[in-house]
């Protein structure tokens, strides 16, 4: 399923990483922010747009594909936590 899907990464460092595990044709945008990929990824008026994204993550790129009429996923994929006391002790 995701090798017939588009793909398209908010920076360059995540497009390389894609195109080494063998995806191609991955869209970036000119600056690396959410906001610009929602702005300049073509093509998105009533089409499923799954976003894999970190728990922190703004939410930017999903209002403006939504704004786009994109019909938007989002899934936290990147989970970030405090370490525990303990953790911290050693």
């Amino acid at each position: 399923m995701l090798s017939e899907s588009r793909l398209a990464a908010v920076g360059p460092a995540t497009a390389d990483a894609l195109l080494k595990a063998g995806y191609s044709a991955v869209f970036v945008p000119a600056s690396a922010l959410g906001k610009s990929l929602g702005r300049q990824l073509p093509d998105v008026q009533g089409r499923k747009v799954v976003l894999l994204q970190a728990s922190t993550a703004r939410d930017d790129l999903r209002s403006e594909l939504q704004a786009r009429g994109a019909l938007v996923h989002a899934f936290a994929c990147l989970l970030y936590t405090s370490p525990s006391p303990r953790d911290r002790q050693k």
